[in-house]
């Protein structure tokens, strides 16, 4: 239909956009045919996570080639915590739409939304920002006072985490505040329809 079409479209210039970024470059065509091999489903991890991962390579593969591709990227997602709900090697190497998609949207969930929002911990803790009270507004407190002694509790980490997440999120939802239909109240369900994401690019990128 016309929502998985846009989609599909989505996704893979989201996909050559850090493929753009690999040497010598790669370029998705067909999201769905394109990753069954797994070789530029690797290659996207690599960008992405700066590592390098054992790869089947060569001008003639087989699908056992295709399934040990595929087996370690998901293996590498698994390695990093990254929940994936049916979600197997072999429905990405037959092509089936849901599951390519929903690989896919599990991959741009963590590597853009929580590794921004970590780097948001990581600003907040470099730099000690006031924390913010109930009414909205900046405050000394003792926990940014513990910062600048070089004193960091796992109390204070936590407020810095809630702290970014509630921003990334307060972003999202002015991002998509005139989009319509489209609520954002989570990192969670409010994403699994893939509506949010779309949400989201097009009022940065109208019509992409």
């Amino acid at each position: 239909d016309e929502q998985e079409r846009i989609q599909r479209k989505t996704f893979v210039n989201w996909i050559n956009s850090y493929l753009s970024k690999r040497k010598p470059q790669m370029k998705v065509e067909n999201l769905i045919d394109d990753l069954k091999d797994g070789v530029k489903l690797l290659a996207l991890l690599e960008v992405l996570s700066g590592e390098r991962l054992p790869m089947e390579r060569g001008r003639v593969l087989r699908r056992p080639h295709y399934l040990s591709n595929c087996n370690t990227a998901l293996e590498f997602l698994r390695s990093k915590r990254i929940k994936l709900v049916n979600i197997n090697a072999s429905d990405v190497v037959d092509g089936k739409p849901a599951v390519v998609l929903g690989l896919i949207w599990t991959i741009i969930l963590y590597f853009q939304i929580e590794e921004n929002t970590r780097v948001l911990e990581k600003l907040g803790q470099r730099y000690a920002s006031p924390s913010v009270d109930r009414r909205g507004y900046a405050s000394s407190t003792d926990d940014d006072r513990s910062v600048r002694e070089g004193s960091i509790s796992r109390k204070t980490q936590e407020k810095w985490k809630v702290g970014a997440k509630k921003a990334l999120l307060q972003w999202v939802q002015a991002q998509v505040s005139k989009q319509l239909g489209v609520q954002v109240n989570d990192f969670g369900p409010s994403w699994r329809d893939g509506n949010a994401f779309l949400a989201v690019v097009n009022s940065i990128r109208p019509g992409l």
